[in-house]
């Protein structure tokens, strides 16, 4: 059994962790500090109410907190359906996502009165087939469009940018958020071994192949810890020259 942090729902896997790991480049994902974080959000919560995007002050800082928060592919938010929020609950139903992994995500409650206040604002009459973040012309917000509101922010939080390729990215929230939370383990002591099972189900891996490479990279930032891993967790800790984190 496993209690996933900041959850009341308990989860049972019996799959066996996989130790193999998976190597397609060199492309290393940006880990955003927690100052960064702290950062970003801010100047996030700044965005300006704008005339043609008259929701836009609610619906960027929410949708960046569910990323980092919860760990979502962009398109996996962008998507939601108003029927795939659970507010009584806190859970997120992520369908047709990537690999074909429909998995529920547990929200913070914090997290979760942002989901209904942003409902509340922005749809008077609630339809549950609808988008829960449907673009000014109703459809699904393009990509390029959150980009570009995602550069700009990260601009004013004084977060440098490397160039198209170098990131930040979007997607850097969500390795961020993996990395985050085994860090977190590793300090409580929590074995991390059956614990990337459980984070792997949670983002929507098809094993946990992908998992483990944040646990190599979660060491490499944080040396502090590695020693106290390896101590319970042996060699978990994989040994990898390269790794693609693209897919993940």
């Amino acid at each position: 059994m496993f209690l996933f942090p900041d959850c009341r729902y308990e989860a049972y896997i019996s799959t066996p962790l996989s130790s193999a790991i998976c190597e397609h480049g060199s492309f290393v994902p940006y880990i955003f500090s927690d100052e960064e974080l702290r950062q970003f959000l801010r100047q996030a919560d700044s965005i300006p109410i704008e005339n043609h995007s008259p929701y836009q002050h609610l619906f960027y800082p929410l949708l960046f907190r569910l990323l980092y928060g919860c760990g979502l592919r962009l398109n996996e938010a962008l998507t939601l359906k108003i029927r795939n929020v659970d507010f009584e609950n806190g859970i997120l139903t992520i369908l047709g996502t990537k690999f074909d992994k429909d998995r529920l995500v547990p929200m913070k409650e914090s997290l979760t009165r942002r989901c209904q206040v942003f409902l509340d604002a922005r749809h008077k009459c609630p339809e549950p087939s609808a988008l829960f973040f449907p673009a000014p012309d109703g459809g699904v917000y393009a990509h390029v469009t959150i980009y570009a509101k995602f550069r700009k922010v990260l601009k004013n939080a004084g977060i440098s940018h490397g160039g198209r390729g170098n990131g930040p990215r979007i997607h850097d929230f969500r390795h961020t958020f993996a990395v985050h939370c085994l860090r977190q383990w590793m300090r409580d002591g929590t074995n991390v071994e059956n614990a990337l099972k459980y984070l792997s189900v949670y983002m929507g891996h098809v094993n946990t192949v992908g998992t483990h490479t944040y646990l190599r990279l979660t060491a490499e930032l944080f040396p502090d810890i590695i020693t106290k891993v390896e101590a319970f967790a042996g060699n978990v800790v994989p040994k990898l020259e390269e790794g693609d984190y693209e897919s993940y």
